[in-house]
């Protein structure tokens, strides 16, 4: 990595990026916890969604701790109240997937929510459960 940069393109060192870090991870907490419950860094937690969604997620897990990224899933904001599935520590983007339209637009207009839309059959898929594949 040639060097690290902030929410606003600034280069930054190692000390200030963990700031950073430490700054965007104060905003969450663990759900169904007290707000000072704090949230691992770099774990992946899932919930009951399709696993179409759950493997989104993972794979965007991937790609962030292959560039050397910090995350966090599945935390409560606790401005909002609302569990977001992944925010990158690094940048305090908050990454949303969903399957339905309709359920995307509920993000519309909130700043730095990128919502990723993800193909599923839902005609093959009961809510929560991965794929037989064994037929």
């Amino acid at each position: 990595m040639e060097g690290f940069y902030g929410f606003y393109g600034e280069k930054m060192n190692k000390r200030d990026l963990m700031f950073q870090r430490n700054n965007v991870k104060r905003e969450y907490h663990s759900p169904g916890s007290t707000e000072t419950t704090p949230v691992k860094t770099n774990a992946l937690f899932i919930r009951p969604n399709s696993y179409e969604h759950e493997k989104a997620k993972f794979d965007k897990c991937y790609e962030m701790t292959v560039a050397g990224e910090h995350f966090i899933t599945e935390a409560k904001e606790k401005s909002s109240g609302l569990i977001r599935d992944v925010v990158s520590l690094d940048t305090g983007e908050i990454f949303e997937f969903e399957i339905c339209s309709k359920r995307a637009l509920r993000f519309k207009g909130q700043d730095g929510v990128e919502v990723v839309m993800v193909e599923s059959d839902l005609s093959s898929l009961s809510h929560g459960q991965p794929p037989n594949y064994t037929q």
